[in-house]
């Protein structure tokens, strides 16, 4: 996708675009295209999510994740109408493990990444999956854990504190070998 800016003279590839050109370009989409009322609220409902990460994330993910969500639109994974919410999730969680995401903190606080005695990252478990209560559909996201911000996982409490051992289940599943015995020290 390349913008023509008509006063300027110039054309940018998407990825050179700055934050001000990005919006201008989206609010032209959102005001002068033949879109759909649907089309108009998902972009606008779009826009002010990027907005809002854009003051604590670096603007060449905010590309990525505004390139990802427009991507699984076009797809048929996405219509303009869905919550956005889980795919940005995701997206920056990605961001996060692949290395590529900024070293701004999320809400003040800086994100942290627990290590076990060997000096190796150990996953951090969700404690709402746990009792098939989060909200999340993916396997990893951002939580808090105990006033930090973090990257937590749908994984087994029992068994990453009693075995050591990374397992897709819940402590409360049936499939737990360690169910009902895990320790009571936090995370």
């Amino acid at each position: 996708m390349a913008i023509h800016c008509d006063k300027i003279g110039d054309t940018y590839s998407f990825h050179e675009l700055d934050i001000r050109l990005f919006v201008t370009g989206e609010l032209e989409l959102i005001a002068r295209y033949d879109i759909t009322p649907g089309e108009h609220d998902g972009r606008i409902r779009l826009l002010r999510q990027l907005m809002y990460l854009s003051k604590v994330h670096e603007w060449s993910i905010i590309l990525r994740l505004y390139s990802e969500v427009v991507s699984n639109i076009e797809r048929g994974l996405l219509s303009w109408a869905s919550r956005f919410d889980d795919t940005l999730t995701w997206a920056i969680a990605r961001q996060v493990s692949s290395g590529r995401a900024s070293g701004k903190p999320m809400g003040g606080k800086p994100t942290v990444q627990r290590r076990n005695q060997g000096g190796k990252s150990r996953p951090t478990y969700c404690k709402d999956y746990q009792s098939n209560a989060c909200n999340f559909t993916e396997d990893k996201h951002w939580g808090t854990v105990n006033g930090e911000r973090m990257l937590v996982e749908h994984i087994c409490a029992a068994c990453l504190m009693k075995r050591k051992d990374v397992s897709a289940h819940s402590e409360s599943s049936s499939d737990c070998p360690c169910k009902g015995s895990r320790n009571n020290s936090s995370q």
